[in-house]
């Protein structure tokens, strides 16, 4: 993946200026990218006071979208603050809710138009589950965006966890909650119906008409809708080896006792419910829900310079690997980086930052700070949660064990000064291998 960025981003860039050039935040993306844990660009220093060792971290870049790590650690980091510090100890059940193909990219591409797409979601959602349960009630979760599929394809569509119960306030102003049976087909069908004629009155008040192009005049589309038009395609796609299936996932993504519905392209599907007293399972599923695009186990660099990324499973041909050339795969990937200033996970009902009585609800606060504050910037008395906890609670990995004697080590330093990063890592030896981006050869005159 980075070999990919570092040979083909400048070429890629200039050819998408000739069709009026990407976003900046795209190009930010993919720069960041290069220089994610390079340590010429600054680390912590850290040290054992047991033998003396000292070692270095690099900084990360914690972009949404592109970097596998950061997307992997964000995506830790997330599910572990959802279980300790937002989830209730209640049962959950995942929703799925998916559009019309045809409207991938407007959803992709107009964020006024996703935001109230996903509102007649919510509300759709908490309507219902407060219908069942008759009488005065609260309900609450949290909605995930996804941009993306399994194949690397621009597919939006909404991951959300729901409260599998409402909450009922007594006299006293105590909360209770009530479990709701499971969900009916029937039911799902008149919530898919439900979803989709609101989502048509949606269409008609904004003038959007839901019909497919199939003219055969060529479009000109900018550099950004170009590449949205090709990560709505399959692909090129192969027979090479066996799928991944079945993965580990699975379980998780289609859990047995599910039960979905499809109308007129709106599909609702509602998984079995998850134990909120099973902490591992619920932290589980919220790493599924926060996982990033790109899985990096799946992509492999052929002798011919071609890409191919598995898929998870055979599709009706039997293909087993889509194949892409670099410029393809970084297309595929400017369509699926989500846009700054539009969070992709949202809370809402009792759960939302402004409920009243969420604080009645919510694990009580602790002293954890922001996961990435500066060491000079954190009050001495706080507690915040390091990556290498992080690590170690979702991987199994103790970062900071010292690889000489297994003892303990400590931060001693943030290390910024581009002077003094090359002086450290030129008496250390630790300065990294890969290259400084540069065009492929062919072009670099």
């Amino acid at each position: 993946m980075y070999a990919v960025v570092r040979d083909h981003l400048d070429a890629f860039l200039r050819s998408a200026r000739e069709h009026g050039a990407l976003p900046a935040f795209i190009e930010k993306t993919f720069r960041a990218l290069l220089k994610c844990g390079i340590p010429e660009h600054g680390f912590i220093r850290v040290h054992c006071a047991r033998c003396g060792h000292d070692d270095i971290v690099a900084f990360s870049c914690k972009r949404r979208g592109v970097c596998p790590s950061c997307s992997a650690r964000a995506m830790g980091d997330g599910a572990a603050h959802l279980v300790d510090h937002v989830l209730p100890r209640v049962p959950y059940r995942q929703w799925v809710v998916g559009f019309p193909f045809e409207l991938n990219g407007p959803l992709a591409f107009q964020p006024g138009f996703l935001a109230a797409t996903e509102r007649i979601v919510v509300d759709a959602l908490c309507r219902w589950q407060k219908a069942r349960a008759g009488g005065k009630a609260q309900v609450g979760g949290i909605h995930v965006r996804h941009r993306f599929g399994g194949s690397l394809n621009l597919h939006i569509h909404g991951h959300l966890l729901l409260m599998d119960g409402v909450y009922r306030k007594d006299a006293d102003g105590k909360l209770t909650f009530t479990q709701t049976p499971p969900p009916r087909e029937e039911e799902l069908k008149t919530l898919a119906e439900t979803i989709h004629r609101r989502l048509s009155g949606l269409m008609k008040r904004r003038g959007m008409v839901r019909t497919q192009d199939t003219s055969n005049e060529e479009q000109q589309l900018d550099a950004l809708a170009s590449c949205g038009q090709l990560a709505l395609t399959q692909g090129k796609r192969e027979r090479s080896g066996p799928a991944l299936s079945p993965v580990d996932e699975d379980e998780v993504e289609h859990p047995r006792g599910g039960t979905s519905a499809t109308v007129n392209g709106v599909n609702v599907y509602a998984s079995s419910p998850v134990d909120g007293e099973d902490r591992e399972t619920l932290e589980r599923l919220c790493r599924y829900l926060l996982r990033g695009p790109l899985a990096l186990h799946r992509l492999k660099q052929r002798p011919d310079g071609m890409l191919t990324y598995r898929l998870k499973k055979p599709d009706r041909k039997g293909n087993t690997v889509m194949v892409l050339s670099p410029s393809e795969l970084l297309m595929r990937l400017c369509s699926l980086i989500p846009a700054p200033g539009h969070p992709t996970r949202k809370y809402f009902g009792i759960l939302a930052g402004a409920a009243k009585d969420r604080k009645l609800v919510v694990p009580k606060p602790t002293h954890r700070k922001r996961a990435h504050a500066h060491p000079d910037r954190v009050a001495p008395t706080a507690s915040p949660v390091k990556w290498a906890e992080l690590l170690k609670r979702v991987w199994g990995i103790d970062a900071l064990e010292c690889p000489k004697c297994g003892g303990r080590m400590t931060a001693l330093a943030v290390v910024e000064d581009a002077a003094e990063v090359a002086r450290y890592l030129a008496n250390t030896g630790q300065a990294t291998v890969y290259q400084r981006s540069q065009a492929p050869p062919d072009l670099a005159a």
